[in-house]
C-alpha cells in the first residue's frame, strides 16, 4: 500500500529547501516530505538540497521559482489535500494532508501534472477505495470538516447544487473559467432542471466573510434559494439530485455519492468520462484526458498516490484510513457538542486540560461557578461526574453532559494532578451510576460489529495484556510477590477509595473495603487472598485504609507497589465492589466477582451479586471492549489538541516507558501536586 508517488521512486526521496515563511511554518512539514526539510534564505546556499517547494500558484511562488532558477534546482508544488484539517486554515487548522507534485499542480489543466499522470496510468485499489468512500459518507467527512448538518427545507421533488467559489480562486483560470462560467453554470440548471428548486452554495470562507464569491444573491429567480450559511457538503449533497460546479472539489464529491455532475470548468477529476462537461475546450487536454477512468482509478490516483497525510493528532506520517477515523471521531463531537458549553465549577487545573479535550471548531468554552439562568437554545451545561444532582439541575433545560475520567488514563495518578489523557462524556447519566441510564449502557445495549471492528477489539486487548496497561500504569515489581502454596487458589480483591461515587452509587450492602473483605473470606475461607489497596488511598490522598487485614485473617497478603497488570497475572480470580480491576481483569480471562454493580456487570460476563433489569442482553467480550475503549472516551495525547485513537494513547504510554528519563516528568508533576494540595489545606 503506496501512500504517495515519492515511494514509488517518481522522485527521488532527497532533501527539500523552503523560501517561504508561510510554508516553513506548516507544522511536521519534513514528515509529510519523509525527508530532511532545510529553511533557505535568499543568500544562503543550496548544495544541500535537492528541490525549492512552493505553493500552488501563490504570489510567494515567484520568490521560491527565482531561488530554484538562480540555483539550477527543480520545484515541487504543494498543496492542501482533498482530507485537510478539521476546521479552517485561517482558524490556525494544520492541514492534516498535502498533495505534492514535481511535474505541475493539479488545478491547473492547461499543463499536465503529476496527478494527470497517475490517472493515465490508470492504478486501481477499487475495494479500499470503497472502503474510504463509504467512511467518508458515513462521518461525512470532507476537505474542511467544522460545518453543521444543514438539514433543507425541500419544497419540491427535484433539488440541484450550484457551487460558488472564492472570487480569485486560482483553480477558476487555470480550469479555463471565468466569471461568465458561473453565470452560465446557473443559467443551464434553471435551463436543464425547470422544476428543480436551485440552491447556490458559497463556499466556506465567504459564508464567514473573509472571501467573496462569483455568484451574488442579488440574482433573483423564483427557482433560485442561497445557502449563505456555513453548511457540511456531504450533507447538503446527499440532499440533491444533481450538482453544478466550475472547478470546485466539491464536484468529485458528488461523483463519490453518485450525484451526476456538471462542469463548467476543468477541474481535476472532469474529462475523464465521469462528468458532463460543458467548458471551453483547452488545447491538449482532450488527448491528455482521452481515455475513461472508473470512479475508484481517480480516487485511487488522488487520494492514495497523490496526497500524503499526516495523523492529527501524532504529527506521523499515515495513510488515509487512520485520518479518516481520527477525524471521523472530532467531527462527530464538534457536532454534538455545537454551541457554548458551560463548565460548571471546575478546578483550575482541570480547566487547562478541558480546553484541549474539546478544542473543536463549533464549540465556545466558558468556566462558570454556577449554571447560568439565562441559556440559549444551542447551549450545553459540562458538570464534573455527580458533583450536581438531578434535583439541582431540574432547572436546566438544556443538554447536560457529565464528564469523568477514561479508563486508559494516564502514567500517574489523577489525585497527584497528573493530566488524563482519556474522559468520558455522557450526556444521559454516568456510567458508574446504575440507578439511571448512561451514554455507554445504550452503547452496550445496542452494539454490533463489524469483523473489522471485532479484530480492533481482540487488537486493543491483546495490547492491554502484552504491554501491562492499565488505569493509571504506575507502581513497580520491586516489591516481594508474597509465598503461595502450590495449588492453593489466589484471589485478588480490588480496594478501592471509599468515598468515590462509583463506590457511593453502585453499591448496597458492601460498600467499604473492611465489607468487601469480610464477604471475599467468608465465602472462600481456604483460599489466599490478596488485597491490593487503591493507589490513591495507598498514597494517603484517599479515604478507604483498612490496617491489619492480615492480622485479621481477611487477607493473606498486602501487595501496595505492584502494578494491576502484573498482580492479575498472577492471579486465579478477581473480587470487587466497583472498580476498574474488574474489567482489566474479564479482557485478560480472569472469572471476576463483583458485589456492587460496576459498569462491566450484569452483561453476562461476571459473577453479579445483584441483577440489573435493564442489562438483559449477553455481550462478547469484544463487543464490550469496543464499547468501553472506543466508543464511550476521548482520547487525547499530552501537550495536542486534536482527538485521537486508544490506539494512540496505548501507543504513547508504550513508547514512555523506554525513554531513559520517564520518570523526571513525573517527578516534577508530582512535587507541584504536593504543593497544591498543601495550598488546598490552607
Amino acid at each position: 500500500m503506496s501512500s504517495s508517488y515519492f515511494e514509488d521512486d517518481h522522485i527521488p526521496s532527497t532533501s527539500v529547501g523552503v523560501v517561504s515563511a508561510g510554508i516553513w511554518r506548516i507544522p511536521h512539514l519534513a514528515q509529510f516530505f519523509s525527508t530532511p526539510v532545510f529553511r533557505l534564505s535568499p543568500w544562503s546556499s543550496a548544495q544541500h538540497v535537492d528541490w525549492i517547494v512552493a505553493w500552488g500558484y501563490r504570489p510567494s511562488r515567484q520568490k521560491a521559482e527565482r531561488y530554484a532558477r538562480r540555483h539550477q534546482l527543480p520545484v515541487l508544488t504543494i498543496e492542501d489535500g482533498f482530507i485537510r484539517s478539521m476546521g479552517l486554515g485561517h482558524q490556525g487548522y494544520a492541514p492534516a494532508s498535502l498533495v505534492l507534485d514535481d511535474v505541475g499542480v493539479y488545478f491547473d489543466a492547461h499543463h499536465i501534472s503529476r496527478l494527470e499522470q497517475l490517472i493515465v496510468l490508470g492504478r486501481d485499489e477499487p475495494e479500499r477505495a470503497a472502503s474510504c468512500i463509504s467512511n467518508l459518507q458515513q462521518y461525512r467527512i470532507s476537505k474542511y470538516n467544522h460545518a453543521p448538518l444543514v438539514h433543507l427545507e425541500l419544497t419540491t421533488e427535484l433539488n440541484v447544487l450550484v457551487v460558488d467559489q472564492t472570487l480569485g480562486d486560482q483553480s477558476v483560470a487555470a480550469g479555463g473559467a471565468d466569471q461568465h462560467s458561473f453565470e452560465r453554470m446557473l443559467q443551464a440548471a434553471l435551463d436543464q432542471y425547470p422544476s428543480a428548486t436551485i440552491w447556490v452554495k458559497t463556499h466556506p470562507e465567504v459564508s464567514t466573510g473573509h472571501k467573496k464569491g462569483y455568484l451574488s444573491d442579488a440574482f433573483q429567480h423564483p427557482n433560485v434559494r442561497y445557502i449563505s450559511q456555513p453548511a457540511n457538503p456531504i450533507a447538503l449533497i446527499e440532499q440533491m439530485d444533481a450538482v453544478y460546479v466550475v472547478t470546485s472539489h466539491l464536484g468529485f464529491e458528488a461523483l463519490m455519492l453518485n450525484r451526476p455532475v456538471y462542469c463548467f470548468g476543468w477541474p481535476w477529476y472532469a474529462g475523464w468520462g465521469l462528468t458532463n462537461d460543458y467548458a471551453p475546450s483547452i488545447p491538449m487536454l482532450a488527448q491528455r484526458r482521452g481515455q475513461s477512468r472508473r470512479l475508484s482509478q481517480l480516487f485511487t490516483a488522488a487520494y492514495f498516490d497523490y496526497s500524503r497525510y499526516i495523523h492529527p493528532a501524532t504529527g506521523q506520517a499515515c495513510q488515509l484510513e487512520q485520518v479518516i477515523e481520527c477525524l471521523a471521531e472530532m467531527v462527530d463531537w464538534n457536532e454534538q457538542l455545537r454551541g457554548t458549553v458551560y463548565c460548571v465549577d471546575f478546578s483550575p487545573w482541570k480547566r487547562l486540560f478541558i480546553r484541549r479535550f474539546l478544542h473543536l471548531p463549533a464549540v465556545k468554552i466558558q468556566f462558570v461557578k454556577s449554571i447560568p439562568e439565562q441559556l440559549s437554545a444551542s447551549s450545553h451545561v459540562l458538570i464534573w461526574g455527580s458533583k450536581l444532582t438531578q434535583q439541582q439541575l431540574s432547572h436546566c433545560h438544556c443538554p447536560v453532559w457529565r464528564m469523568e475520567d477514561g479508563f486508559v488514563r494516564s502514567i500517574g495518578l489523577g489525585a497527584g494532578l497528573i493530566e488524563p489523557m482519556s474522559l468520558v462524556l455522557d450526556d444521559q447519566g454516568i456510567y458508574y451510576d446504575p440507578s439511571s441510564p448512561s451514554r455507554l449502557q445504550r452503547l452496550c445495549t445496542e452494539v454490533h460489529l463489524s469483523q473489522a471492528e471485532q479484530q480492533r477489539a481482540r487488537s486493543l486487548v491483546q495490547t492491554l495484556v502484552d504491554f501491562e496497561l492499565s488505569k493509571y500504569n504506575v507502581g513497580s515489581t520491586d516489591e516481594a510477590w508474597p509465598k503461595i502454596p502450590e495449588g492453593q487458589y489466589r484471589i485478588l480483591v480490588a480496594g478501592q477509595v471509599e468515598d468515590d461515587a462509583s463506590v457511593r452509587l453502585g453499591t448496597r450492602d458492601i460498600c467499604s473495603n473492611l465489607q468487601l473483605l469480610q464477604a471475599v473470606r467468608t465465602a472462600h475461607p481456604s483460599a489466599f487472598i490478596i488485597y491490593k489497596p487503591h493507589p490513591d488511598v495507598e498514597a494517603g490522598l484517599r479515604r478507604g485504609v483498612v490496617h491489619t487485614v492480615v492480622e485479621q485473617g481477611l487477607a493473606d497478603a498486602v501487595l501496595t507497589c505492584w502494578p494491576m497488570p502484573a498482580c492479575l497475572d498472577r492471579v486465579d480470580a478477581v473480587h470487587t465492589m466497583t472498580s476498574l480491576t474488574g474489567f482489566e481483569a474479564l479482557i485478560r480471562g480472569l472469572p471476576v466477582t463483583c458485589y456492587g454493580m460496576p459498569f462491566y456487570a450484569g452483561w453476562g460476563l461476571t459473577q453479579d451479586r445483584y441483577i440489573h433489569p435493564e442489562r438483559c442482553r449477553v455481550l462478547t467480550l469484544e463487543e464490550l471492549v469496543f464499547a468501553v475503549l472506543v466508543q464511550y472516551p476521548l482520547y487525547l495525547l499530552p501537550n495536542t489538541n486534536q482527538l485521537c485513537r486508544p490506539e494512540d494513547v496505548m501507543a504513547h504510554i508504550i513508547n514512555y516507558r523506554h525513554q531513559p528519563a520517564a520518570s523526571a516528568p513525573l517527578a516534577i508533576t508530582a512535587w507541584f501536586a504536593r504543593l497544591g494540595r498543601w495550598l488546598r489545606r490552607i
